[in-house]
């Protein structure tokens, strides 16, 4: 969906000033995310003390096959694998577009016209992971001490309360677990992700000249000059969790990029009398 309009104002035959505004709606494809309705099985061909298969055609799951849990373990749903979710303030992302031009007429038709074109997109989707480590745990001093003693404190090996209390994730289940892991927002997942945040924007501006002659004396010419810098917050540098200390960072910015062309047309004196 759209909606634009234009405004064009002459002020004589050789003066006139173009500009253009619109805004446009982009369509968006919200999956639902059944945690605990869907389940994969992988198998294994062989395992490390044998070579020999250990699935066939006619049994690919030896060791049987998962079954999706539902809604009968309530919050232990996902416990141990990584889960995501829509954002439930999700809005659709949109762009405004517009553009101002200035244009002149010389005298032997040599046409100048000067532009100014720009995009902001907004409310663009992201996704975040919402289980990472909060950013008050790290060290954020130059002093390697200090750094050294920050990584080993949250490295170290702690007493694990959910031992044997999580079979499909080895790292859950162990008798000893990092500190880091216990000071995530969410320790008994994985990842747990937001997808579609409408919290991302893009920034598009550019220059644009031209110059042009229509043929006269056998000869036209034009030239076209493009100036332009795209910036898309649509990521995280470094991403700390829900803690309101993560910013959305430009890590595509390539920087601004300069384009231009220059061509003509000559009518060769021999080809004048021909027919086309």
């Amino acid at each position: 969906m759209a909606t634009t309009f234009g405004v064009c104002l002459s002020c004589d035959i050789n003066h006139r000033g173009v500009g253009g505004f619109g805004i446009i709606y982009f369509n968006t494809l919200e999956s639902p995310i059944g945690t605990g309705f869907s389940q994969s099985t992988s198998t294994n061909g062989t395992v490390a003390s044998s070579p020999l298969p250990q699935a066939n055609l006619s049994n690919p799951f030896p060791n049987g096959v998962t079954v999706p849990t539902g809604s009968t373990l309530g919050l232990a749903t996902g416990v141990g694998t990584s889960v995501s979710f829509y954002d439930p303030h999700h809005v659709q992302p949109n762009s405004t577009q517009f553009s101002a031009s200035i244009q002149q007429q010389f005298p032997g038709n040599l046409s100048l016209q000067i532009a100014y074109v720009g995009t902001r997109a907004d409310k663009l989707e992201v996704s975040q992971n919402l289980n990472s480590l909060p950013q008050r745990y790290y060290s954020t001093g130059t002093d390697p001490v200090a750094n050294l003693a920050n990584q080993t404190f949250l490295n170290a090996p702690l007493a694990n309360p959910w031992a044997g209390k999580v079979p499909n994730n080895n790292t859950l289940n162990a008798a000893a677990i990092s500190r880091n892991l216990l000071l995530l927002p969410f320790p008994e997942f994985g990842s747990v992700t937001e997808t579609g945040s409408s919290i991302g924007y893009s920034r598009y501006n550019s220059l644009q000249i031209q110059v042009s002659k229509p043929m006269r004396h056998h000869f036209t010419f034009q030239g076209n000059f493009t100036w332009n810098k795209s910036i898309n917050h649509t990521g995280f540098l470094n991403y700390f969790g829900a803690d309101g200390l993560s910013s959305l960072a430009s890590i595509q910015d390539r920087g601004a990029s300069l384009v231009g062309n220059l061509f003509g047309t000559v009518e060769l004196p021999k080809f004048l009398g021909r027919p086309a």
